[in-house]
């Protein structure tokens, strides 16, 4: 049964937070700075040790290979990942190059700017809202913000998994009649973007709609997951020939399944994402939670309302059935939960102050919290130790002292937006902050800068190095040299390079080829040790 008109107009009615012209600029400047401050950090860090340095050499690698169907890493195909992401890197890469950073974080924050926009243009189909909230509630969530600024292809995923579920909105509410085939369009790019996932969501997203709304699923849906199923299949036949059945079971069933009903990594129990609820909806959390429940009572009568609810369940559900389990997964669930918040402030009214006042003070105590703490943290971690003594007490004092003045005007002020425009800023100045002062902390630390100035200073030409269980090097402007430094395995080292750099824990796999070398260095990354040997 579809809901009436008289429904659907009643929910988007509008409410005080569109009354003048002049409100919304408070929440305009809030959507300017958390969009213009992603910007900042490409300047001011490096790639960090893990998947983003990973990344580059999975990049590296594809393009000596020449093999766009079947990426490569340590010589041999790489099944983590679909494709679609490397191949924007390998387009960015001939225009800035491999050692730029723009060339990894592009995507990221390109897919992020565009999502803020496709949520602007939804939230007045789905909820009758401006979208204004909306927009700027998405963009200074705390895991948006930071993921725009990465390497990782969560962003470009999230923007796909939008644009199917607005189509899916538009084919049940709207009598579109391509809607389900643009979701499926969309939906098996983003399972080339990242994985199955994607399908899942769209694919239980229109089944929790179409039974809320009693309707038959149509014809066209079969169409519409034949689609959803080829798109994926054109890549996945023709790799699976040139990579083999060996590169074949990996993908599907290693890193498909295997991640999915018994993950090696990441493993986690099924209340993961209820206990992290307030960590990865920073800073709005509470009112997506009132959100979540007033969709929830309403979801019969309230058309906008109830799809957004079945739109948070469709990222929530499955990801916290599956058996691995990170924070990142639920940037999806960001774009249903930011219309919620708007809808729920336009139903709040003046009512909304109180709620935000009470985000505003939790802010401030995690800011006093996590600075105060700093000069305690322990000294048995070196990296803390490190990064505690170069980010001064004036950073923190002059940080605190802003965010204690925004939270003094925000107290004072009567204005929905301006309290909007508060909340957001206590939320995003720390990182802020800390993209600008704490990246030279986190350059040495976490990056393999310090390792590449090492081998540098060794005078070796890098084909002449081989690196055992290190990471992955790069650094902005590296000597693209580097990439041809031996990412050796122990058979490997029977050819005796005249540098070995081996991560501690995994020296004495290769002890018997270390004992023609001298240790020259260590160098302490990622919260391991890293040693430097010279052939005698």
């Amino acid at each position: 049964m579809q809901p009436s008109e008289s429904q659907n107009v009643t929910s988007a009615a509008p409410g005080p937070i569109v009354g003048t012209r002049r409100q919304p600029r408070a929440v305009v400047a809030l959507l300017l700075l958390a969009i213009l401050t992603t910007w900042i950090s490409p300047f001011t860090r490096e790639l960090l040790i893990g998947d983003e340095t990973k990344y580059t050499r999975v990049l590296h690698e594809t393009l000596e290979s020449g093999g766009w169907m079947v990426l490569r890493l340590g010589g041999e195909p790489y099944a983590h990942k679909p494709p679609v992401h490397f191949w924007m890197l390998g387009v960015l890469s001939f225009t800035f190059g491999q050692e730029s950073i723009f060339t990894f974080v592009l995507p990221s924050l390109v897919a992020f700017i565009l999502t803020i926009v496709v949520i602007g243009k939804a939230t007045a189909s789905i909820t009758g809202g401006r979208g204004a909230v909306a927009t700027a509630v998405f963009a200074s969530f705390w895991l948006a913000w930071v993921l725009a600024q990465t390497a990782r292809m969560d962003h470009s995923f999230t923007l796909l998994i939008t644009l199917g579920a607005i189509a899916i909105f538009g084919a049940l509410h709207r009598g579109w009649r391509w809607g389900l085939i643009v979701a499926a369009v969309c939906g098996g790019l983003a399972i080339l973007v990242k994985g199955p996932m994607a399908g899942i969501i769209l694919i239980f997203l229109y089944g929790l709609e179409s039974i809320r709304l009693r309707r038959r699923p149509r014809r066209i849906a079969a169409g519409a997951l034949l689609i959803l199923i080829v798109i994926p299949l054109l890549w996945l036949i023709p790799a699976i020939t040139i990579g083999g059945a060996g590169y074949g079971e990996d993908l599907l069933v290693k890193q498909s399944l295997g991640r999915a009903f018994g993950s090696w990594v990441h493993a986690s129990p099924p209340w993961f994402y209820i206990l992290h609820f307030p960590i990865d909806f920073m800073p709005w959390f509470p009112l997506v939670g009132a959100g979540l429940w007033n969709a929830w009572r309403v979801r019969r009568e309230d058309s906008g309302g109830g799809f957004l609810l079945s739109w948070f369940a469709a990222v929530f559900v499955p990801y916290s059935v599956i058996s691995g389990k990170l924070d990142v997964y639920m940037l999806p669930a960001l774009v249903p939960a930011a219309m919620l918040v708007e809808r729920e402030v336009r139903a709040l009214g003046a009512r909304a102050r109180n709620w935000m006042l009470g985000v505003a003070c939790v802010l401030f105590a995690l800011f006093v919290i996590v600075t105060v703490g700093v000069p305690f943290l322990p000294r048995s971690n070196p990296d803390f130790a490190d990064i505690s003594r170069l980010l001064p007490g004036w950073i923190w004092a002059g940080t605190g002292s802003v965010v204690l003045l925004i939270l003094a005007a925000t107290w004072r002020t009567s204005s929905i937006p301006r309290f909007l425009l508060g909340i957001g800023a206590i939320a995003i100045v720390p990182l802020i902050a800390l993209t600008l002062f704490g990246a030279p902390a986190l350059n040495e630390t976490s990056s393999t800068r310090p390792l590449i100035s090492e081998l540098e200073s060794t005078g070796v030409e890098p084909d002449r190095i081989a690196l055992y269980w290190t990471p992955h090097l790069w650094a902005k402007g590296m000597n693209p040299d580097f990439h041809r430094v031996r990412y050796a395995a122990p058979s490997e080292l029977e050819s005796p390079p005249e540098i070995v750099a081996v991560r501690r824990d995994h020296a004495d796999e290769i002890a018997a080829a270390l004992a023609a070398y001298d240790e020259i260095s260590t160098i302490r990354l990622d919260s391991k040790e890293i040693d430097v040997y010279r052939r005698r």
